[in-house]
């Protein structure tokens, strides 16, 4: 995981680089305990037992478990921009949209509890809307790239399915923790999947 820009919304700011770690092991804990629990039933102290932190290192860093959302969020789409950069645009169509799939399946792995946490805060804070609209529209534009004789608008199409799959997933607790029997098979699925949309025959 990328080390953490500082200041965000509801982050005070680490000078320090013991500040900064142990700000990080805070963000890296709540991740996985999101892929445990709801987000309403992750508790502070919880979190803090898990980043073997303390309540006190909690607040100097966020101003309440909401200002710890708004630096997940701000990281998330800090990766998810990295992560589709450095995806690989080379080989026939095929292999693109594998590549592209296996990115997607590797980031619901660290962020899908987030990504859940989102959906499920949207039905009443319809801002959180956004920030899935944003996310979904940098999967877009990348797969777009990777396949540029496709028409925009089957690329959004496939995403929205790729998303849809990916969340289901989450719920009936199919996302893999890493490499693996599992996650070949959720990346297999989906690219069938996304290749059947984009008219495509899958890798």
């Amino acid at each position: 995981m990328d080390s953490l820009s500082n200041g965000r919304a509801g982050l005070h700011p680490a000078k320090q680089a013991r500040s900064r770690r142990t700000e990080e092991r805070l963000l890296r804990a709540a991740l996985v305990r999101l892929r445990e629990v709801p987000f309403e039933d992750l508790t502070i102290r919880d979190l803090v037992t898990a980043a073997g932190s303390s309540v006190g290192a909690f607040y100097k860093r966020f101003r309440d478990k909401d200002g710890l959302l708004s630096a997940l969020i701000a990281h998330l789409q800090e990766d998810t921009r990295a992560l589709l950069a450095d995806m690989s645009l080379d080989g026939p169509p095929q292999r693109r949209v594998r590549a592209w799939v296996d990115t997607a399946v590797t980031h619901w792995e660290t962020y899908g509890g987030l990504f859940h946490t989102l959906l499920v805060r949207s039905r009443v804070e319809p801002g959180y809307l956004d920030v899935g609209a944003g996310l979904m529209a940098l999967a877009t534009e990348r797969l777009h790239a990777a396949l540029p004789s496709v028409a925009a608008e089957e690329v959004e199409r496939a995403t929205r399915a790729a998303f849809a799959l990916l969340d289901q997933s989450m719920i009936f607790g199919r996302i893999p923790g890493g490499p693996g029997a599992e996650h070949d098979a959720l990346v297999a699925e989906l690219d069938i999947i996304t290749c059947t949309l984009l008219h495509l025959e899958a890798s």
